[in-house]
């Protein structure tokens, strides 16, 4: 991010406010060549990556998922106790890296929220310790349906009160 940051305030240092640097790099007709106009487009790119870098940086900072004895900890705000999850899928997270957690929350009733490995990092283990933790052996895409088994989703869909 820093890196970013200052080869951005060189670029756009050199692109638009030193006239030696500016002088030398235009032809006889007033047209810049390639290096002037790397450092007249660069710098702005490179200071909105330092920007998105940043932003990304905070985000990851903020809160994560922690897997307690008795609860899952989401961003440090929301604390979902294990005896009231109803339901993990885990249909997709292989192949497109994410899970559906539903829950009873007090305040809303029944709520799912989506835990995907974009947002946390560690989320495989965080998923075998919530299924270890609920110890439950029939999990959307982890009981009794296989890919290409012939077995409709829909028998797969067994949710905790199934146990």
């Amino acid at each position: 991010m820093a890196i970013c940051f200052g080869l951005a305030v060189w670029c756009i240092y050199d692109g638009f406010i030193n006239k030696d640097f500016i002088a030398a790099h235009l032809d006889q007709q007033g047209r810049a060549d390639g290096t002037l106009i790397l450092n007249r487009l660069g710098g702005p790119i490179l200071l909105l990556a330092a920007l998105g870098l940043s932003l990304w940086l905070s985000k990851m900072r903020r809160g994560g998922l922690v897997a307690t004895d008795q609860a899952l900890i989401v961003k440090k705000t929301l604390q979902i106790p294990y005896s009231s999850i109803k339901q993990i899928d885990k249909t997709h997270f292989q192949d497109r890296g994410y899970f559906l957690l539903t829950y009873d929350s007090q305040q809303e009733g029944q709520r799912t929220i989506r835990l995907d490995q974009r947002d946390y990092d560690n989320l495989g283990p965080i998923l075998e310790r919530l299924i270890e933790a609920v110890s439950c052996p029939f999990f959307v895409g982890y009981g009794p349906h296989r890919p290409g088994s012939g077995r409709s989703v829909a028998r797969a869909r067994a949710t905790l009160h199934d146990c």
